[in-house]
């Protein structure tokens, strides 16, 4: 295996695995969510949408920071405080009637929280392995199908069963024990960067990374409209 530290590697992509299905694979179980909220709360659907939408604005953009607090050697204050965040909202949002209490919670908290865990804990991973980065990497995505499957089954599942509050509660359960396991295995390997700027700006100085950037915005705006 071509890695730094052997199997116990692989301890750390699952729990990175643990952490994308917690942001990216509850944000793509948001399509259950819309529906439920357009019903409950006889809002429009442009209306329900601004919450998922601002939970994907606030993971990349807060990443932009979280991202260099790493860097800095901040990973396990930022971590724990992106656990904390995400699951308070689910919490929070369970306990909510309006639109705009769902936007708070679910929205703004849980996108915080997401930005919060997401950036961090994939940079770190990709730092443990060297010719099988791709592979690594490529399992710890995974996380945001497993999610994608997961949450919208126990969302239709539990609701007309338990009901809203505790469906949201036992969603935020089940990321709380995560991300706990999370926050004991995953850790940096590399030494803090201390010097340097918040925000690299000398990338967008070559082509191919600006190509991407552009083709990413677009990607995210395809996918938000479906």
């Amino acid at each position: 295996m071509e890695s730094f530290e052997g199997y116990a590697d692989y301890i750390k992509v699952t729990c990175c695995h643990l952490v994308i299905m917690s942001t990216w694979g509850f944000i793509n179980s948001f399509g259950v969510f819309q529906t439920y909220y357009v019903n409950a709360l006889h809002r429009a659907p442009g209306d329900i949408s601004w919450i998922g939408s601002i939970q994907i604005f606030l993971l990349f953009f807060v990443g932009t920071f979280t991202g260099r607090a790493t860097d800095a050697g901040f990973f396990h204050p930022v971590f724990a405080i992106g656990s904390f965040l995400g699951v308070f909202g689910l919490f929070m949002a369970s306990l909510s009637t309006t639109y705009w209490q769902l936007l708070l919670s679910q929205g703004v908290c849980c996108g915080l929280g997401n930005g919060f865990l997401f950036c961090p804990a994939l940079s770190l991973t990709s730092t443990y392995f060297s010719k099988k980065r791709s592979l690594a990497l490529g399992i710890a995505a995974a996380g945001s199908a497993t999610g994608g499957m997961i949450f919208p089954a126990m969302v239709q599942q539990l609701i007309p069963k338990v009901g809203f509050g505790w469906t949201m509660r036992s969603l935020a359960f089940i990321q709380l024990s995560f991300l706990l396991i999370c926050n004991v295995f995953i850790k940096p390997r590399v030494p803090p960067r201390k010097a340097g700027a918040l925000v690299d700006w000398k990338s967008f100085k070559e082509a191919p990374y600006v190509f991407y950037a552009v083709g990413m915005f677009f990607v995210c705006n395809l996918l938000s409209d479906l």
